[in-house]
């Protein structure tokens, strides 16, 4: 190398490392996501068939629409119950909602996530609360219930629900008791991440 290349040659060598180094990745996860990400609700699909559970018997398709409409009134309350997702770390997220009061509300949480399955911890009036979402690039997926159950053909309560921890489908047929009937369809309840 001539001399008078020499620092030609480190200036530019010293530029390109300066270049790269400012160049950080900002972004984390498999979606390359840069934070914080706000996922507001969108709307509620896939619709299972209304079925029918009696403890003890197979789950049942049901045909009779007066319990039909029941369940499909109690869908404008599922909608409401989360309005956003933020994810604010690679650790924290704030879910905000409405109760099925329609009193707001916002939940700050611990999150994991594995690969497309986020799930969602923290405290809400006492309550432990765990709530897992599929992620499909710009779509976070939760799923819902909406479900009434009969005792000996009064009805005993209503069910509009994000399936979380404790508010599962199965944890509404091991409340179902003998002489009970519940009557359920679930759903996603689909947020769309905003730009």
């Amino acid at each position: 190398m001539k001399p008078n290349a020499l620092p030609y040659f480190l200036f530019l060598f010293s530029l390109i490392i300066l270049t790269s180094c400012g160049k950080e990745d900002n972004t984390v996860g498999p979606f390359h996501d840069t934070l914080p990400v706000l996922f507001s609700y969108d709307t509620v699909a896939n619709f299972t068939n209304t079925k029918i559970y009696i403890p003890g018997e197979e789950d049942k398709i049901y045909t009779t629409s007066n319990r039909e409409n029941e369940i499909n009134k109690l869908i404008a309350i599922a909608a409401k119950q989360l309005n956003s997702i933020k994810i604010i770390s690679v650790d924290r997220a704030t879910l905000s909602g409405a109760t099925r009061e329609n009193l707001p509300f916002s939940l700050d949480t611990k999150y994991t996530q594995s690969g497309k399955t986020y799930t969602f911890t923290g405290s809400f009036l006492g309550y432990e609360g765990k709530y897992t979402s599929t992620r499909s690039n710009d779509t976070m997926t939760l799923k819902g219930l909406m479900a009434v159950r009969y005792r000996n053909g009064q009805l005993l309560n209503n069910i509009a629900s994000i399936q979380a921890s404790g508010y599962q489908l199965s944890d509404e047929k091991s409340r179902t008791q003998s002489g009970d009937t519940l009557y359920y369809k679930e759903c996603d309840l689909l947020l769309l991440k905003k730009k």
